[in-house]
């Protein structure tokens, strides 16, 4: 089972070589937690071409880290995803927020 969830945001973010930070927050109402995996996928737009990061599993409890070969350039949405497994019940999941931070630049997109 997967689920996925985008945004947009638009945030200049630039730099050669590029780690992202990512932290995730999940919502405070009943049943908000989930214990699937999580994904995210950056997407961001350079010289008129679209680059976009690797799947990179992600934690709720933790900033987790994204690498790119290159500069995504202006980060312009994002892809949550989440996989359920076949021996857990399906659970419900609230993201709240999610921060990524050009750790090259500390340029801080919500």
């Amino acid at each position: 089972q997967r689920e996925s969830i985008s945004g947009l945001n638009f945030c200049m973010m630039a730099s050669e070589k590029a780690k992202y930070e990512v932290q995730i927050t999940t919502g405070q109402l009943f049943n908000a937690i989930t214990l699937d995996a999580v994904y995210i996928i950056l997407i961001g737009m350079k010289a008129d071409k679209i680059t976009k990061s690797e799947r990179t599993s992600v934690s709720i409890k933790k900033t987790a880290i994204v690498y790119t070969d290159e500069d995504l350039g202006d980060l312009i949405m994002i892809t949550l995803e989440r996989e359920g497994s076949s021996i857990l019940p399906e659970s419900g999941w609230f993201c709240e927020t999610v921060k990524v931070l050009d750790a090259n630049k500390g340029k801080e997109c919500v």
